[in-house]
């Protein structure tokens, strides 16, 4: 059994990779923003290839698992996902923002 990577803190920046996040990677705890953008991308970038479409339902599923994680554990709520229009990048992102508590 290997020894497990210590967490890295969240941030500094509001910009964090789904994989991070759900691997426990970034220890979400030390998050000190209101925002926080997501993002899920083919690792390692598209190969130019003939054969199937990259696995761009994974990366959906993937980036709202986070989601409602987050929201569940630490109070975000989506705002929006959107993709990147450039080509032949495949990456989506998801907006959220933590609920504010009255």
């Amino acid at each position: 059994m290997q020894p497990q990577q210590p967490m890295s803190p969240a941030g500094p920046g509001q910009l964090l990779d789904v994989r991070a996040v759900l691997t426990g990677a970034v220890d979400m705890r030390t998050y000190q923003h209101k925002h926080l953008v997501l993002f899920s991308r083919i690792q390692g970038g598209l190969r130019w290839r003939i054969g199937p479409e990259p696995d761009t339902d994974g990366l959906v599923a993937g980036l709202t698992t986070c989601v409602e994680w987050l929201d569940e554990h630490f109070g975000f709520e989506l705002v929006t996902i959107f993709t990147n229009p450039i080509e032949p990048l495949c990456v989506y992102y998801a907006m959220l923002r933590r609920r504010s508590s009255s």
